[in-house]
């Protein structure tokens, strides 16, 4: 790919969500672990699901080139309720607190290294903001070292974790908004 042009935008149309869909299959593939404990594969055909505007989500999609590549993607979910029952056994969460979620942070190895995964990273942080969440919180894994520090150089720092999960070594990440 010989151009580094790229635009983000987020997921509206039909045809956005079918390339969404087309994305986290690939990102699916790409991470080659069973994602069954996640409801991965209603998450997939109820896009956009959680991830809905009106539920206080985004999806956000890079698309690189003059022809709109559709290369990344990356999602924002409110997992407020959630938190507050994770957290039911210590200091009880301020209902007023609003906490998303990131998910999905995902581009093509082919379009790597072109700052894409940041420039992502960077708009969902918008988004959030927008949203008027007060904490992010993600998960991912000690073989994904470039998401790693794509996050810290974002401001997401390594925290307790915030679901119960079967993946060894998950690594759980909070930013303040």
């Amino acid at each position: 790919m010989s151009s580094s042009k790229f635009t983000i935008r987020v997921a509206e149309t039909p045809e956005d969500i079918a390339t969404t869909r087309v994305l986290f299959l690939a990102y699916h593939a790409w991470l080659d672990i069973d994602l069954t404990f996640q409801d991965f594969e209603s998450e997939v055909s109820s896009l956009p699901g959680k991830y809905a505007p009106v539920n206080g989500g985004r999806i956000l999609l890079a698309y690189m080139g003059d022809e709109d590549w559709p290369v990344g993607c990356i999602a924002l979910r409110d997992i407020s309720d959630t938190f507050a029952r994770w957290h039911v056994h210590t200091e009880p969460p301020d209902p007023a607190r609003k906490i998303g979620e990131v998910k999905r942070l995902y581009t093509l190895p082919s379009a790597r290294g072109c700052g894409i995964g940041s420039a992502m990273i960077n708009a969902v942080l918008e988004a959030a903001r927008q949203e008027g969440y007060a904490e992010l919180r993600l998960d991912t894994l000690p073989r994904m070292q470039g998401a790693i520090k794509l996050y810290s150089r974002a401001g997401f720092v390594v925290t307790e974790k915030y679901y119960d999960t079967d993946l060894e070594g998950t690594i759980f990440m909070k930013y303040v908004v």
